[in-house]
């Protein structure tokens, strides 16, 4: 199987999209698993001739002889949850960065209330559209036909406050000083917060932080001898 990471090429989709990897199948054909940790990502995957199934711990993906296109989404996790691919199959899956989805989808406060979805359809010409990349051969290609999708779904909303507020979250300041800076209650930061970010404050700050401690680790390893 074979994988590969990509940040957007276009600097409106680089402010929303943290990145995208398309999974190509390899000739071993083999199986594989990995866990996937908590994160604030709204995370959208689409796969051609597969089939899914899934509960609270777990993801398991196997082919389907029906050579159809199949999407789903995690909007919010607590726990690590295995991925696990039965039967490897092209795929593209995007990152978007928190409050991201909602410059693309209208009323995306619906997609974080059910947390996980299969059967994803967000636009009457999205199944068609992902087929025809998912198909391609080219890279390049593929690369930009997913961009131009995503750009024409594009619709800038005004989230400044958000923006601000998602700033100060992930700083130390306490959640009750955010409230006052913006002059709301702590109710109504945490009402809208987890409405166009799809958690409450609370929770993304912890994710936060736990995301933060790994990334240092790795940054660690990179550096200190004693990781080599």
């Amino acid at each position: 199987m074979k994988i590969v990471f990509y940040q957007p090429k276009n600097s409106i989709l680089k402010k929303y999209m943290e990145g995208y990897y398309f999974m190509t199948p390899d000739d071993s054909h083999q199986p594989f698993h990995y866990l996937t940790f908590p994160n604030n990502f709204f995370i959208l995957s689409v796969a051609i001739g597969s089939q899914i199934m899934t509960d609270d711990k777990q993801i398991i993906i196997s082919h389907s002889p029906a050579n159809e296109i199949i999407a789903d989404f995690l909007a919010r996790y607590t726990r690590p949850i295995e991925i696990l691919y039965k039967d490897p199959v092209p795929e593209i899956t995007i990152y978007f960065k928190p409050s991201g989805i909602n410059h693309f989808i209208d009323k995306a406060y619906l997609l974080f209330g059910q947390k996980t979805a299969i059967n994803f359809n967000p636009f009457a010409d999205f199944y068609e559209a992902m087929k025809g990349i998912l198909e391609l051969k080219d890279l390049t290609l593929q690369i930009e036909m997913l961009e131009e999708y995503w750009l024409s779904k594009f619709e800038q909303k005004d989230l400044k406050l958000i923006e601000d507020i998602l700033l100060d979250i992930e700083s130390d300041m306490k959640i009750s000083d955010i409230a006052s800076k913006h002059n709301m209650s702590r109710q109504h930061l945490n009402t809208l917060f987890t409405k166009i970010v799809g958690k409450p404050c609370s929770e993304y700050r912890k994710i936060y932080r736990f995301r933060s401690t790994i990334e240092k680790k790795k940054n660690t390893k990179k550096t200190d001898p004693a990781y080599i």
